[in-house]
């Protein structure tokens, strides 16, 4: 599946869920308030157009920045030692 079917894709998944759960509100949308990570289909056209048609507000999350984020240092060191471990066993395993 090329890039684009696979936005495409992910468009009408994004706007299916929304119209799913539109459908359980029991109120208007107007007082609901969507909050997307940065994916670009839920940046899409397609999607914020249904999200002003239904009167439903959008917040994007901020921009990811792995040099922010101190967790991402960790989970570095511990893929970085997890690989040369499974390298070192896969080494013995085989011979």
């Amino acid at each position: 599946m090329d890039l684009y079917c696979r936005n495409e894709h992910y468009k009408e998944g994004v706007r299916s869920f929304l119209a799913k759960l539109f459908a359980e509100v029991p109120h208007r949308p107007s007082n609901i308030v969507i909050i997307f990570d940065n994916h670009s289909s839920h940046h899409s056209r397609y999607v914020q157009d249904y999200m002003k048609h239904m009167n439903a507000k959008s917040l994007f999350t901020a921009p990811y920045s792995s040099r922010l984020n101190n967790c991402e240092h960790v989970w570095s060191m511990l893929k970085r030692s997890w690989s040369t471990l499974v390298s070192r066993i896969t080494v013995d395993y085989n011979h």
